[in-house]
């Protein structure tokens, strides 16, 4: 083997091994950045369920929190946003299926994409009536 053809397998090697390396940093960064994005989203809207459902006449009263839950949960991605009361008893639950529509399977379990939970305090007064938790579809 000449020098030349063995410094340009070296040189090749060297550059797939930057190009790897690359990649995976970039990969690593991205699912970082969509998971902050997605805790940001999270509890932006589990505070605003939150202000919203303490904000009405009686939080007590279920059609009211499941209209509102509803409303919220039907206009975005969420895989999944719950009413619990203070002793844990779920008052009102909407989920969604996770699977994400044109993605193939195998590019899902080998980039898995965590969706953090953000939750909220539900008050009547002074009174905690419960807490919202809502969860983010990662598709």
């Amino acid at each position: 083997m000449s020098i030349s053809r063995a410094l340009m397998l070296l040189l090749s090697g060297m550059l797939l091994i930057v190009l790897a390396g690359t990649l995976r940093t970039e990969i690593s960064s991205s699912r970082r950045f969509l998971e902050a994005q997605l805790a940001t989203h999270a509890q932006d809207t589990a505070t605003f369920l939150g202000l919203a459902l303490s904000s009405t006449a009686s939080p007590d009263e279920g059609t009211t929190m499941e209209s509102m839950i509803d409303a919220i949960f039907d206009r975005g991605y969420y895989r999944q946003i719950r009413m619990v009361d203070m002793q844990g008893k779920i008052l009102v639950q909407r989920s969604l299926k996770l699977s994400i529509k044109d993605v193939p399977g195998w590019f899902v379990e080998g980039l898995p994409l965590d969706s953090p939970a953000g939750d909220a305090l539900v008050m009547s007064g002074w009174r905690q009536v419960g807490k919202v938790e809502v969860q983010c579809h990662p598709g």
